[in-house]
């Protein structure tokens, strides 16, 4: 990059810093927002590994040290519950202590494999932090419910155009040089006999997994929206979104798709039992059948396919990489990790294929059990989030943010994704909010209420818990 360009970015960064310390939760909004388009600007560079470390510098670390400051990380430690904070830091404590292994890769791969690993957790707590009252959950709604209907449009007509272009055209098209690595390749898989193919989709994203891991939030988020909202007319958007994302998710060209939205739909449906969300449910896996039929994909060798690709991915991906790249101690942090490509020639010292492999790889059976302890504590304390969340607003919250939890855990059986932005941000801090809304009576935001920076009062900055609302109580429980 020029010189310009560093010190354009560097005075962008520094704008986000002083923004930070005035309203930090709209960094949070910033965040989002850059999470959804960075694909497109990364592969448009000369040096991509600038663009990766924008959303750390920029976005993550200013929120990191506004709350440590002003003591807001210490308030939202009170909404997470022993034995997640407990797992999280057995995990933290085995990656730095595996950063020293001998048999590990070079330091800057070890850096690298360290940030991947525990970097993006604390946004559990920013999570927790973040949430006032129904104004901040709606407003944050309300952004990932428009974001949503961006990058699968613009994923859909990729789908699409590749019918009529061609589909190594219509990404060059979008990505020029960095086409074939936007698209892994040009990889598509045939189905079938009839000439069904499934093509990799990247949307906005820098590759088809990014994507797909983005329309998974954008499911949950918009299954909340139609339960939350008061106003028919977010309620019916909320549902429009959700049959839109499902339609995507089919087109993203991601195998894994067809497993895990149909799961997440029904995980969902499990935790809030809404007999009138189930139409839009239905729509959304009808409407991406449909759409699967236009690409040549018939049901029955669609089926076929399913059922062949879960005994792969239950045979081979679950516990044949665990079983084959576990070690006793480990090889140390940072050996497995595809990001360390970027800091050195060196390559890894293995690719696990999946989250749970990594861990063992990297850490060694302890590792695994630590991954496994954590996201089983996570989801343990969100059905019980959920238990006692009452009113029917946050009853979606929490029910919708759980089954993305529990199929995040299955689906890292499959591979690594929590390694990948923009899940592994978004993970945690919706993770966050799941466990912080049922202790919170919210309140509609009402004048004068502290913006949360660094000039007010430490204690303002993250509210008082207990904050006096009848939201909680089942009046007015939802936000328009």
């Amino acid at each position: 990059m020029t010189t310009s360009s560093l010190l354009m970015l560097a005075a962008g960064a520094g704008a986000c810093w002083l923004g930070s310390l005035v309203r930090w939760r709209l960094l949070i909004y910033a965040l989002f927002v850059w999470l959804a388009i960075a694909g497109l600007v990364q592969v448009r560079v000369a040096d991509p590994r600038v663009i990766l470390v924008i959303k750390d510098i920029a976005f993550v670390l200013p929120v990191y040290a506004t709350l440590l400051w002003a003591g807001g990380f210490r308030r939202a430690m009170s909404a997470v519950p022993l034995s997640v904070k407990l797992a999280g830091a057995v995990l933290a404590l085995l990656v730095l202590l595996q950063c020293g292994n001998p048999l590990g890769p070079p330091v800057l791969a070890r850096v690298v494999g360290l940030r991947v690993w525990v970097f993006s957790m604390p946004m559990l707590l920013v999570g927790a932090a973040f949430v006032r009252g129904e104004s901040d959950l709606g407003r944050l709604l309300k952004l990932l419910i428009v974001l949503a209907w961006i990058i699968s449009i613009v994923g859909l007509a990729q789908w699409l155009a590749s019918f009529w272009f061609g589909y190594r055209n219509v990404m060059r098209w979008f990505y020029g040089d960095a086409a074939a690595a936007a698209s892994q390749e040009f990889t598509t898989f045939e189905v079938g006999d009839a000439g069904g193919e499934i093509r990799r989709i990247p949307s906005t994203f820098s590759f088809p997994t990014q994507y797909y891991n983005q329309l998974l939030v954008a499911t949950a988020a918009a299954y909340v929206g139609g339960g939350f909202f008061s106003r028919r007319t977010w309620q019916r958007r909320s549902q429009a979104t959700l049959v839109l994302v499902g339609v995507a998710s089919f087109a993203s060209g991601v195998r894994a798709a067809y497993l895990f939205t149909p799961a997440l739909f029904v995980a969902m449906w499990i935790f809030d039992r809404r007999q009138g969300r189930l139409v839009a449910l239905a729509a959304g896996l009808g409407l991406g059948v449909l759409f699967l039929g236009f690409a040549g994909l018939k049901p029955r060798f669609l089926y076929d396919y399913i059922l062949e690709l879960t005994v792969h991915y239950a045979r081979v991906n679950t516990f044949g990489y665990i079983a084959s790249y576990t070690g006793v101690f480990g090889n140390g942090t940072g050996a497995g990790t595809i990001a360390t490509r970027h800091v050195t020639e060196e390559p890894p010292l293995g690719v696990p294929e999946n989250y749970y492999a990594k861990a063992g790889f990297e850490l060694g059976v302890v590792g695994v059990l630590a991954v496994a302890g954590l996201l089983l504590a996570t989801i343990t304390e969100g059905v019980r989030a959920h238990a006692r969340a009452h009113a029917p607003g946050l009853r979606a919250v929490t029910g919708a943010i759980l089954g993305l939890v529990v199929v995040v855990a299955i689906y890292s059986f499959k591979g690594n994704i929590l390694d990948f932005d923009p899940l592994n941000v978004e993970f945690w801090f919706f993770v966050g909010v799941m466990l912080r809304v049922p202790k919170l009576r919210l309140h509609r935001a009402q004048p004068g209420w502290p913006r949360g920076g660094l000039w007010v009062r430490r204690a303002a900055l993250v509210e008082r818990a207990g904050a006096g609302s009848s939201w909680a109580a089942g009046k007015g429980a939802r936000f328009g």
